[in-house]
């Protein structure tokens, strides 16, 4: 997330310096999607591969800083319908191994035939372990050596039971957030008081689909938009450890600064959710994935912020629990911070593992 807070700001100059990318692309991919990506740093550097949030976020300038530029050859990419990347909001042809596909494509435009590191956090980390459950597959017919590292934090596997406990009612998102969590509410509430919706509807993703989607042109283009920004609010609100609502109108007021990011994150995290991520988070559970990551020498570390209530920190857990049993060289970190990466403990962690614990 990229709110102008003042720890974020400070956060942000942990990072490496700001730099511009040596080269760029808008590539098609398909009929109707156009992926933009860019490559920085090093051009003789370690190729590594950073995978943004969301879906739909796409990623930030600042996110470049996240890797030492002499050492490394940073790839990094707006996924479908998200950042540089066209239509936004696309949700045709947008699908998990959609987005692997054109990591692959990418990938061998470059040259590139290893990865030292694939970094990624959040939904994030759900594409960084899918890719790499992709490419050690028994049926993997590309060219790709290896991944020699994995670093993710915010762990998703895309389970419903993690949605239920960032959007559901019962969940610990709302119970510690409450007073956010009615303002997320908010647009479900005055729709079903103008009966545009039924009282019995009680799905929150589901709900919020159907306003997205206005498929039968039920609600307003007025409506439509509150409840984007709502969907992304909430889960901006709730990312930190140490965000107080003192600090949601600098929220409100990226969003409001970035209306294609709000709604590229709102409409495809739902996309996503909704379809189930079109993967079975479970199989990161089970011995195959890990003997696979083990078999190929691969090491894994895990950023784990304690007070993670969008993606809550027992997923990590379990996928670590996971990889330690199949002999996978896990390594766990565990702050005081929350979701966020550019929580100051969680920025700091990330770091020294990407340019000092590889």
């Amino acid at each position: 997330f990229q709110c102008a807070h003042y720890f974020l700001v400070m956060s942000k100059e942990l990072l490496f310096p700001a730099l511009e990318p040596f080269y760029s692309e808008t590539m098609p991919v398909g009929d109707i999607h156009k992926v933009y990506y860019e490559v920085c740093g090093n051009k003789n550097g370690e190729p590594c591969l950073f995978l943004h949030g969301g879906p739909g976020s796409g990623c930030s300038t600042w996110a470049r800083g996240w890797f030492d530029p002499e050492r490394y050859k940073i790839v990094l990419i707006d996924q479908r319908g998200a950042g540089r990347s066209t239509p936004t909001a696309e949700t045709r042809e947008n699908t998990t191994q959609d987005l692997i596909n054109d990591i692959e494509l990418i990938r061998q435009k470059l040259g590139i035939t290893s990865w030292k590191l694939v970094f990624g956090g959040s939904w994030g980390s759900f594409l960084t372990l899918a890719y790499a459950n992709h490419v050690f597959s028994e049926d993997y017919s590309g060219n790709l050596k290896t991944i020699e590292n994995l670093v993710i934090y915010g762990t998703f596997l895309g389970r419903k039971s993690e949605l239920e406990s960032t959007y559901g009612s019962g969940g610990p998102a709302a119970h510690l957030y409450y007073d956010a969590y009615q303002d997320f509410m908010d647009p479900i509430h005055k729709l079903k008081e103008k009966q545009k919706i039924s009282p019995d509807q009680c799905s929150v993703l589901d709900v919020y689909h159907e306003i997205f989607k206005n498929n039968e042109g039920l609600f307003s283009d007025e409506e439509v938009e509150y409840a984007v920004m709502r969907w992304s609010q909430w889960e901006s609100r709730i990312a930190s450890a140490v965000r107080t609502p003192e600090h949601w109108k600098d929220i409100d007021d990226y969003w409001a600064s970035n209306p294609s990011g709000l709604l590229s994150h709102s409409i495809l995290e739902n996309h996503y959710f909704m379809n189930g991520c079109w993967l079975d988070g479970d199989i990161f559970l089970q011995d195959k994935f890990a003997q696979r990551l083990a078999t190929n020498d691969v090491n894994i570390a895990i950023l784990i912020g304690r007070f993670d209530v969008v993606c809550p920190p027992s997923t990590a857990f379990q996928l670590h629990n996971n990889l330690q049993r199949n002999k996978v060289q896990c390594k766990v970190e565990i702050t005081l911070g929350g979701h966020t990466a550019l929580d100051e403990c969680n920025t700091t962690r990330i770091l020294e593992m990407i340019n000092n614990n590889i």
